[in-house]
């Protein structure tokens, strides 16, 4: 798989999840055979505003390993900051949040609350491609929609597209299910067949075993899967 100018094999991602994906445990998973890990998703006004905690959640992976930071926020200037930050400390990737469901995020109207706002999404895709240099994808990761009535994951994904996004993740829940329910195949399909070949589309929700891996790449045609909630546990056991 593509991004950009950056080759990754397997296509089996890290998701970024908030005080879990620390150094340690993706270390644990990029040494288990993950192609990329992402950090815990950040915000864009801390990290511009030099916050401590969040400045110290953007650590490199060891040995020289690729990774992606992922940012999260609402306004143009902190999210190009926060951008180049990330670039600075070696990130090979940029991803913008605007999946998350938590109400503390939501209540900013930042995360999946974005889908709501495509203008403004679009906006910040835009921001965050001119903040950064050529070689360093972009890339987001949304939901299917923010409930059942507003099911537009395939026409917000084109739009960032539009912007200079180099990878679209999709979970496969609207924000109103949170982690409840099922994850739908649905809308990462309609994603992959909305977008150009040369972009790719990760799938993301339920995978936590091989058999859901093979489920969701058949049922989708995405280019990858990202791996979440599954992947904590004892790998050796």
């Amino acid at each position: 798989m593509r991004v950009g100018a950056l080759e990754f094999w397997p296509a089996v991602l890290l998701a970024p999840m908030e005080a879990v994906t620390d150094l340690p445990f993706r270390t644990v998973c990029e040494e288990l055979g993950a192609a990329l890990s992402f950090t815990e998703f950040l915000s864009a006004e801390a990290l511009t505003r030099g916050a401590a905690k969040a400045v110290g959640r953007m650590w490199p992976s060891l040995g020289g390993r690729r990774f992606a930071v992922q940012i999260f926020g609402r306004e143009t200037a902190a999210l190009a900051n926060a951008a180049r930050m990330a670039v600075d400390v070696g990130a090979s990737i940029v991803d913008i949040n605007m999946g998350c469901p938590a109400k503390k995020v939501t209540a900013g109207a930042c995360g999946s609350a974005l889908m709501r706002e495509l203008a403004l999404a679009a906006a910040l895709v835009r921001a965050v491609r001119a903040a950064v240099p050529s070689q360093i994808p972009v890339t987001v990761k949304h939901r299917a929609g923010w409930d059942d009535c507003s099911l537009n994951a395939a026409d917000f994904a084109r739009a960032l597209v539009d912007e200079g996004a180099a990878m679209i993740t999709v979970h496969g829940r609207t924000r109103a299910q949170g982690f409840s329910g099922s994850a739908r195949m649905e809308p990462i399909a309609e994603v992959r067949a909305a977008l150009p070949p040369s972009v790719p589309v990760i799938g993301n929700g339920d995978v936590k075993d091989v058999a859901a891996y093979q489920r969701m790449k058949a049922e989708t045609g995405c280019d990858g899967v990202m791996i979440g909630r599954g992947a904590m546990g004892n790998p050796w056991q």
